[in-house]
C-alpha cells in the first residue's frame, strides 16, 4: 500500500516493539545509557515520518546510540517488525566489531528475541568499554560533551530530539522553503560588520528540540565555546530554524501536538524518568536557544558581537527577541545567561 508523503513532515515515533524492547526490563535495555556512562553516550530514537498515513507499527525505525556526536551504533527494526544491529563505519571506536565471529549474526535481520539472545552477550560489555574511553578522546570530550549534556533531563528543560530534520515531500519545495525561510535572515545580517566568518546559508539540521517547564518549545542551537567566530553568527542561525519548525507546526498543529509529546512520552519511558510528564503546547511561540559551553573562550570579543547579530536579526525574526543564551556544564548544569553575558 502507497501512503502519500506529507507536504512537510517531522516525525520519530517509534512502533511500540522497539520502544518497549529499550524500556527497562526489556531485552534491549543495555542500549540506554546509564547513570555511569551518560557523559558521552546518548540514545535517540529515528522513525520513517514521511507520511502521517503510515501507522506507527509499519514503519521503519531504528535506535541510534550516539558516542558525542557520532551516531556509533544502530538497532534497525524494518516494517515487518524484524530486527538487526549496524555498526557506523566512520565510527572507529565500534569497527573493530566486523572482526567478532558472533557480530555478523547480529547484522541479519530476524526476530527481536533471536537477536537480543546473541547481542546480549556480546554488545553490553564492549558499549561499558566505549563509554569508560571515550573521556579520553578529545573530540568526544571537545564536541560531544555539549551535546549529550543537553539531553539530561534539567530543572530548565528537558530534550525531545536531537539532530533535527524537517523534511519536504520534494527536493524542489525544499530549496523554495528553505529560501523563502532564511532569506529575510540573510538580508538582517548582510550590513553587520566587523564579525568574521559571515554565513551565506544554513544548513538543514538543527542541534535540538526541547520542551520547557511552561510547555513552550525550545529550538537550540548548540556551538562549543572554543568556535569563536561561528558563535558569533548563531543567533542568525538559530532564527531560520525557529522560522522552520514554526512553520512546520503551523501546517497542521494538532498533528505537530501529537508528534511532539508522543516523542517526549516515548523518550520518558525509555530512559525511566521520574516525576511528571512534560508537555508542550504548540500554540505558545517557538523559543530559539544558543547553547555554548562553560567556559567560553574570548568571550568579552564574542558577547558584543554577538549582541549585533542578534540585534539585526531581531528586526526581520520577531521570535528571535525571545531568544535564550545558555552556558552548559558537562554534567547538565544549564544557566540561561542572556544576550551579550556569556562567560569565560
Amino acid at each position: 500500500m502507497g501512503y502519500a508523503r506529507d507536504r512537510i513532515y517531522f516525525d520519530r515515533r517509534v512502533p511500540a516493539d522497539l520502544r518497549d524492547a529499550l524500556k527497562p526490563g526489556g531485552p534491549m535495555e543495555f542500549l540506554v545509557p546509564q547513570s555511569g556512562n551518560a557523559a558521552f553516550l546518548d540514545l535517540h530514537l529515528r522513525a520513517d515520518g514521511a507520511s502521517r498515513e503510515r501507522p506507527l507499527n509499519k514503519r521503519k525505525a531504528s535506535a541510534a546510540l550516539y558516542l558525542g556526536t557520532t551516531k556509533a551504533l544502530d538497532l534497525h527494526r524494518t516494517t515487518r517488525g524484524l530486527f538487526k544491529f549496524e555498526g557506523r563505519k566512520n565510527s572507529a571506536q565500534f569497527s573493530h566489531l566486523e572482526n567478532h565471529t558472533e557480530w555478523a549474526g547480529l547484522r541479519e535481520f530476524t526476530t527481536l528475541e533471536e537477536l537480543a539472545h546473541t547481542a546480549d552477550k556480546i554488545l553490553p560489555p564492549f558499549i561499558a568499554k566505549v563509554a569508560e574511553a571515550a573521556g579520553e578522546l578529545a573530540y568526544v570530550k571537545r564536541e560531544g560533551g555539549l551535546q549529550t549534556a543537553l539531553g539530561l533531563a534539567s530543572d530548565r528543560s528537558w530534550l525531545i530530539d536531537r539532530e533535527v530534520i524537517v523534511s519536504f515531500e520534494s527536493a524542489e519545495l525544499r530549496r523554495t522553503e528553505k529560501d523563502r525561510l532564511q532569506r529575510p535572515v540573510l538580508a538582517a545580517i548582510s550590513d553587520v560588520g566587523r564579525v568574521p566568518g559571515r554565513p551565506s546559508s544554513f544548513g538543514d539540521k538543527l542541534d535540538g528540540l526541547a520542551v520547557d517547564h511552561a510547555g513552550r518549545l525550545l529550538v537550540i542551537e548548540a556551538k562549543h565555546g572554543d568556535a569563536r567566530d561561528e558563535l558569533c553568527w548563531t543567533p542568525a542561525q538559530v532564527a531560520v530554524y525557529a522560522n522552520l519548525v514554526s512553520e512546520w507546526i503551523q501546517d497542521d498543529e494538532s498533528h505537530a501536538n501529537e508528534v511532539l509529546n508522543g516523542m517526549i512520552a516515548q523518550r520518558h519511558e525509555i530512559l525511566d524518568i521520574a516525576g511528571p510528564l512534560p508537555q508542550v503546547d504548540v500554540a505558545r511561540p517557538v523559543v530559539p536557544v544558543v547553547a555554548t559551553t562553560h567556559p567560553v573562550g574570548e568571550a568579552e570579543w564574542v558577547n558584543p558581537r554577538m549582541s549585533r547579530v542578534a540585534d539585526a536579526v531581531s528586526r526581520a525574526c520577531p521570535a528571535l527577541q525571545e531568544l535564550q543564551v545558555w552556558q552548559v556544564a558537562d554534567a547538565g548544569e544549564i544557566a540561561n545567561v542572556g544576550l551579550g553575558n556569556l562567560l569565560s
